[in-house]
């Protein structure tokens, strides 16, 4: 990703990842009249906000958008600058604000000891401020770090920084809650390589990804979100991590990460879904499976129906700081072979890592065995989350993280189908209660999504793009759980000593 940090009268544009500091790019530090504002910020600014093809940039008692790419500084918007006020915050920041931030469906902004939370901006529209605020900074759970205030802030996918003087914080977190704190934070900002720009702190910091994908037209919800592709090209290499920054519940029927996948024209296997699940509410062990079919999604057209135990949780809700992998395994022509689960507690302690095989599994509608040709490489794919199996809805009570997507191949975010590489054009039935955030128009390697169970639940809207889902994953055939017994993926003993002294 690209981010700018603003110190005094210069700039400097920075290449990295999600985590952690990156290299300053060739020709930077620059002045800030790079960004042509005419008189606006000649001396610095106080704050910049990242919302999607607009940026602002806040000075004082005022600010200006500004409409630009990735890139490039972008052109000033006619009628800019503006006051502050405009914004509708009565008095918070009146005179100005220290920091601005990012997070999905709302954004956050800060003033002394204090800041706000904002929904439903976009880039035309400054949104309202949510009940309960200005509210203290020590809500954030930081500590000593940033109690009188905080001077820049930067959302990074999977991650947030926080700049107070010569330290910095990184957190893990959601859209809307404080998250974790990382281990090992606040550190110094000399830790990010910058020589002498910044030494001393920095004033504003801007995420920069460009114009955001337009949700579906539904609006996202558990089992409608995006889905990710490589404009037509058969997808190598993907992954999925899941990280749960806020505790995970659910009251009513169990949860299930899905990585749907949709196969290339012309094989047989068209749906492929491989499943992280929990059977029940009150149901601490984890569950994988792989559930696979032909055309038509009928119980007579499923090619293989597997289910294996993953581990067990130590609580019944999934924790903060909970992570779980879904690693499919490729053949030399692009075909999923198998697929990897992992599961590693809120500790860093691996509760689990199954390994499943297509090949040998049996099979649903024939007799015998899966074979190679029931094997097929993916056009799409695409991350959801409900209940664990027939269509359950998961009635999520708290919860929020990031979906981390990885590929061999730049993903692209499309809310629809297009291209249409693939013969099968249903969704999973599975749904729940959650959001997700938009991502980027621009194609990577490595992109980050936020989750949330919504404080404030969106009002439904009738998809007219998407067809209506009929896909229904699976239960595991009657003993097959059972026979494996609840310890059997574990890769080691000692692992399987700790879990049994736990219950």
């Amino acid at each position: 990703m690209i981010d700018y940090f603003f110190s005094g009268k210069q700039y400097i544009q920075v290449t990295r990842g999600d985590t952690g500091p990156g290299p300053i790019d060739p020709g930077f530090p620059a002045p800030i009249t790079n960004w042509g504002w005419g008189d606006f910020g000649l001396d610095g600014i106080d704050a910049a906000l990242f919302t999607g093809s607009k940026c602002f940039f806040f000075k004082d008692a005022s600010f200006i958008r500004v409409t630009r790419g990735v890139l490039d500084t972008g052109t000033v918007d006619e009628g800019f600058p503006r006051p502050i006020s405009d914004w509708g915050w009565g008095s918070f920041g009146a005179r100005g604000i220290d920091a601005a931030m990012w997070s999905g469906d709302v954004l956050f902004f800060f003033k002394g000891n204090e800041y706000i939370k904002v929904r439903g901006a976009d880039d035309t529209h400054f949104g309202t401020i949510d009940p309960g605020y200005p509210a203290p900074i020590s809500n954030w759970l930081w500590g000593s770090f940033g109690a009188s205030g905080i001077n820049a802030a930067l959302y990074s996918g999977s991650k947030n920084y926080f700049f107070s003087g010569n330290q910095y914080l990184q957190t893990s977190r959601g859209m809307e809650g404080a998250g974790l704190l990382d281990k090992g934070f606040p550190k110094a900002l000399s830790d990010w390589g910058w020589g002498s720009f910044g030494a001393s702190g920095i004033d504003a910091a801007l995420n920069s990804d460009g114009p955001l994908v337009p949700p579906p037209s539904g609006g996202f919800i558990g089992n409608a979100n995006y889905f990710m592709h490589a404009n037509g090209a058969a997808l190598n290499g993907v992954g999925i991590t899941i990280h749960v920054d806020t505790q995970l519940a659910s009251s009513k029927h169990g949860w299930g990460f899905q990585l749907n996948c949709w196969s290339v024209r012309g094989f047989s296997t068209q749906w492929q879904q491989y499943v992280i699940y929990s059977a029940g509410p009150d149901d601490s062990n984890v569950n994988v499976s792989i559930d696979n079919w032909f055309d038509d999604l009928s119980e007579q057209d499923q090619v293989i129906n597997t289910h294996n135990r993953l581990g067990s949780m130590s609580h019944i809700a999934i924790r903060a700081g909970y992570i779980f992998q879904i690693f499919p395994h490729f053949d030399d022509q692009s075909r999923i072979v198998a697929c990897r689960y992992v599961m590693i507690d809120d500790n860093g302690k691996k509760r689990g890592d199954k390994t499943i095989n297509i090949v040998g599994q049996p099979h649903a509608k024939k007799k015998g065995k899966a074979t190679i040709a029931d094997c097929a490489p993916i056009a799409f794919m695409s991350v959801d989350m409900g209940g664990e199996y027939n269509g359950q809805f998961a009635n999520f009570k708290t919860g929020a993280g990031t979906f981390t997507y990885t590929a061999n191949q730049s993903l692209v975010a499309s809310p629809s189908f297009s291209p249409e590489p693939t013969d099968f054009d249903g969704t999973t039935a599975e749904s729940g209660n959650l959001i997700f955030g938009q991502l980027p128009q621009t194609a990577k390697t490595t992109i980050s999504q936020l989750f949330q169970v919504p404080l404030i639940p969106p009002k439904p809207v009738v998809d007219t793009v998407r067809k209506p889902a009929k896909h229904f994953a699976r239960p595991p055939p009657p003993g097959q759980l059972e026979d494996e017994g609840i310890y059997a993926c574990f890769q080691d003993e000692s692992s399987c000593a700790d879990d049994f002294a736990e219950l």
